[in-house]
């Protein structure tokens, strides 16, 4: 690898990039999510049933959101799709 691509992992590695997808890939849900989905039985139910891919989709969207507001919107919308075993991003 050259001494550039060395120097991107270094830095990506320093300010947590590098690690930053490996909850989703983990399929770890986030507490706010998984708060919701227990609050929600048809919802919880129906998304236990996505397929993995489907799921890590979903967490990046949640994750990759901005601000709290945009983040909470993207929780419910994926309560309210679930709940209806529609995939929010479809």
């Amino acid at each position: 690898m050259t001494e550039a691509g060395l120097e991107k992992i270094a830095a990506a590695k320093q300010d947590g990039s590098w690690n930053a997808l490996d909850a989703i890939e983990a399929l770890t849900i986030p507490a706010d999510l998984k708060q919701a989905l227990e609050a929600n039985e048809t919802a919880n139910r129906y998304f236990e049933t996505f397929s993995n891919s489907t799921k890590k989709n979903i967490l990046f969207w949640i994750d990759s959101a901005k601000r709290p507001q945009t983040r909470l919107k993207r929780i419910e919308k994926t309560i309210s799709s679930a709940a209806q075993n529609q995939n929010p991003l479809a």
